[in-house]
């Protein structure tokens, strides 16, 4: 709990270190369910300290011991987000369909169709991005989602507006983003679609396309298990139980 204070008031180097030693204990101790919670609060720190490798392997490991099917979808969430913004974007998107065919929280669901949103904005897949906005529209009238998901999404619409369509449908979609952003208190968001609007009036840069990258060898294996067990043809969210990714 202390840790998780340190996090969220930006103290990342003493919240890891208070968290190592959290881990260590556990294991000392066979404490399964808190080094699980040590490793995913361990793996949240290391994603924002920009430790990508470490945390993925945190959230596996967190994952490993996760005995509550809802706790090991958030975790393999966060694990394909870490994957993300390290620019392993093969793996994160396994990571998300994964969690499409056998998700059951709505909450991670929409994470994941916000991904490979995004995604498809920076590969340039227009059908891809029509299809999932299409099935972003579909899965929230029948799952209400908290504001600031759906904000997230808004945002990567207006990504793909930029992308896709013309420059005015593009200053319109993020304008509303700022709309939402400022009445939601969503200061992250409402600062990247101002840079964008900014960009589209001023004529300044592209849109930016974040690079790819290969995870290490060290994430070899964890990213091959994960491929091996997500479908690239159809990914329908079920109500399956959430089975093991990495089970025979």
């Amino acid at each position: 709990g202390m840790a998780n204070t340190l996090m969220r008031q930006g103290n990342l180097g003493e919240a890891e270190t208070l968290l190592d030693h959290v881990v260590a204990d556990a294991v000392a101790f066979e404490e399964a369910d808190l080094e699980c919670n040590g490793c995913h609060s361990r793996g949240a720190v290391r994603t924002l300290r920009g430790r990508y490798a470490d945390a993925m392997r945190d959230f596996f490991r967190a994952y490993e011991l996760a005995e509550n099917t809802s706790k090991r979808e958030l975790i393999l969430g966060d694990l394909a987000g870490c994957a993300g913004a390290a620019g392993y974007r093969k793996l994160a998107s396994d990571a998300y369909h994964r969690l499409l065919r056998t998700g059951q929280l709505p909450i991670v669901t929409s994470a994941a169709l916000a991904g490979l949103l995004e995604f498809a904005v920076y590969d340039g897949d227009l059908v891809e991005f029509d299809r999932l906005k299409t099935r972003f529209e579909v899965f929230t009238n029948t799952h209400p989602l908290p504001a600031a998901h759906t904000l997230e999404v808004a945002l990567y619409t207006a990504y793909g507006a930029e992308r896709f369509k013309t420059r005015e449908i593009a200053i319109a979609a993020y304008r509303a983003v700022i709309i939402q952003a400022h009445a939601l208190g969503s200061h992250q968001v409402r600062f990247k679609a101002e840079q964008r609007l900014l960009a589209l009036t001023t004529g300044a840069v592209s849109l930016v396309n974040p690079p790819i990258c290969e995870p290490p060898d060290s994430l070899r294996d964890l990213a091959n298990a994960i491929a091996e067990r997500s479908s690239p043809d159809e990914h329908p969210v079920s109500n399956a139980t959430g089975a093991d990714f990495l089970s025979p």
